[in-house]
């Protein structure tokens, strides 16, 4: 019973540092998707030529890549843990 009760306490701190951990990046993450969404629509965007767009949306895609990283990081720690 005891062991049960430790197992249970270790998950739901697991999952608490989980969450306090992986927040911030998860609303980074979508303020980072409406800004590319904003970009795309953008005339700014529309107006811009071939090599500029390239270069707008590979410095958001590079940091939803690395936020995605990160997440996939905390998740496996989570998982490692239990």
């Amino acid at each position: 019973m005891r062991r049960l009760l430790r197992s249970r306490t270790k998950r739901a701190s697991l999952d608490a540092a989980y969450a306090m951990a992986a927040e911030p990046w998860e609303n980074l993450l979508r303020e980072l998707r409406g800004d590319r969404g904003f970009l795309l629509g953008s005339e700014e965007y529309r107006e811009m030529d071939p090599l500029d767009r390239m270069k707008a949306l590979k410095s958001i895609d590079e940091r939803i890549r690395e936020i995605n990283e990160w997440l996939r990081h905390y998740e496996e720690v989570r998982r490692r843990g239990r």
